[in-house]
């Protein structure tokens, strides 16, 4: 089973999804988004590729904040998936929602906030911050996760392409 994780969409009203993250997408079974959408027609897009959970981030309007949890756990596949966006610094953000989580038997850990992706194993559990698919002033990578639950879990960062980015996707 594949699971496309997004995080830091950030979509201002009228905005578009890239076209090059449904791409990404293309074929999961599923769709966690870990926060700062900003609108819930994000939501709604990406419905179209796959069936869509979802957690607030910072970022979020109140809105939004009302419609969606701060965390949230996901069992799939008898395995137990810990959804949350972070805050604070970057470092190690990871271990501190880890500590969150303490207690779930979690076998992966998805967030956002800091739109650094990485993957990688802390204490057994696969931990996954896809980045952010949009165009932005930092000019960090812009990325999408995916989450493998096969006969292991481990995680995988897609980089998408740098020429796109915003403008000429779907909404």
């Amino acid at each position: 089973m594949r699971i496309g994780v997004v995080s830091d969409t950030h979509l201002k009203d009228g905005g578009l999804l890239p076209a090059d993250l449904f791409d990404a997408l293309a074929g999961v079974q599923g769709i966690v988004h870990c926060g700062d959408i900003t609108d819930l027609s994000v939501l709604k897009a990406l419905e179209r590729v796959a069936p869509v959970d979802a957690v607030q981030g910072n970022a979020d309007p109140p809105g939004t904040r009302r419609a969606l949890p701060g965390e949230r756990l996901i069992r799939l596949s008898g395995l137990v998936i810990g959804v949350a966006h972070g805050s604070g610094a970057a470092a190690g953000l990871a271990e501190r929602l880890l500590k969150q989580f303490r207690g779930e038997g979690l076998d992966a850990l998805l967030f956002g906030h800091s739109h650094r992706a990485e993957t990688r194993t802390v204490d057994g559990v696969v931990v996954l911050n896809p980045g952010c698919p949009m165009a932005n002033a930092s000019g960090r990578e812009r990325t999408v996760g995916i989450l493998h639950l096969e006969d292991d879990v481990r995680g995988e960062i897609i980089r998408l392409d740098s020429s796109s980015g915003g403008g000429r996707g779907r909404g």
